[in-house]
């Protein structure tokens, strides 16, 4: 596929960009895909990607959000903020791609869900319970928010943040591989 191509030459295929980013929005699943990793490559330094992903991120399809989350995931420390508004402004599936893509960022991501722990919806609680937990001791700064999840008014948020409690008091190492959407 000429995506996958443009990806393989990296910043020499940045004269394609508005075509990359144009594919992002393909009904086609494959091409989108293609389109969402061949950027990464094409532009490293997100100079058009970022705000490209960023736009990606209000599709209908859930599809196409889960793959600008994960891509943006990338771009490490930049896409915080974005992913963390990202869910806070959307909800279902949407929403969790965002959260669950902060896992890849790594401890630059804990601050912003110690925020999102917080979220008056139990899905995302739980999900960050998850999250912090496939973080192990790298969500150690988190361990007071863990703690405070096990009082939760939901069993599922209660029962995850135990689970991640426990990750991050045995120091395990991060796997920094997001759980899958579920």
């Amino acid at each position: 596929m000429a995506l996958d191509m443009l990806g393989f030459y990296g910043p020499n295929a940045a004269p394609a960009l508005d075509a990359i980013c144009t594919a992002l929005d393909d009904p086609d699943i494959d091409v989108a895909c293609s389109a969402f990793f061949a950027l990464k490559r094409v532009d490293p330094e997100g100079s058009r990607a970022v705000p490209a992903l960023t736009q990606a991120l209000r599709s209908a399809d859930d599809d196409h959000v889960q793959l600008a989350s994960l891509v943006l995931a990338e771009y490490g420390s930049r896409a915080v903020p974005i992913l963390e508004q990202h869910v806070r402004d959307h909800s279902g599936r949407s929403a969790r791609s965002a959260c669950l893509a902060l896992c890849g960022i790594g401890p630059h991501a804990v601050p912003s869900l110690m925020r999102l722990a917080r979220d008056p919806r139990p899905d995302i609680r739980a999900v960050v319970a998850r999250v912090l937990g496939a973080m192990g001791r790298d969500a150690a700064p988190a361990e007071s928010v863990l703690e405070a999840m096990l009082n939760d008014p939901d069993a599922s948020v209660r029962q995850k943040a135990a689970a991640a409690l426990d990750k991050v008091k045995r120091g395990l190492p991060s796997t920094l591989q997001p759980p899958a959407v579920p």
